[in-house]
């Protein structure tokens, strides 16, 4: 487990419970549910995390290395998987998480990195 997050992996997991049940319970009522699970995401909150790591500019590169798409996420990246969840090419899409982290999490991690 990465150190420092042990705190929000049970929020994670109930939000994703939450998800399924909802879209359960309201599917019959024409409501779709759906959430989205960022990763890595370029922004003001993250950069200033960076800058609090001591060499900003090595960790960035680290993290564009950890991401099999070779960059971090953007809020447009984002915000293109809430329009399109919202859409009607999604109409039977629901009670599901997607992961938005340039395939981040189903990387194998390379002990020697």
């Amino acid at each position: 487990m990465t150190r420092g997050t042990s705190p929000t992996r049970p929020p994670r997991g109930a939000i994703h419970a939450v998800t399924r049940a909802m879209a359960v319970d309201l599917g019959p009522r024409g409501v779709r549910v759906n959430t989205i699970a960022p990763g890595w995401i370029a922004s003001d909150l993250s950069e200033g995390n960076l800058d609090s790591l001591g060499d900003p500019d090595r960790v960035a590169a680290r993290l564009t290395t950890l991401h099999p798409v070779g960059r971090v996420g953007t809020p447009q990246d984002i915000g293109d998987v809430a329009v399109f969840l919202a859409s009607d090419r999604a109409g039977f899409l629901s009670g599901e998480t997607t992961v938005v982290d340039g395939a981040c999490t189903v990387k194998l991690s390379n002990p020697a990195d």
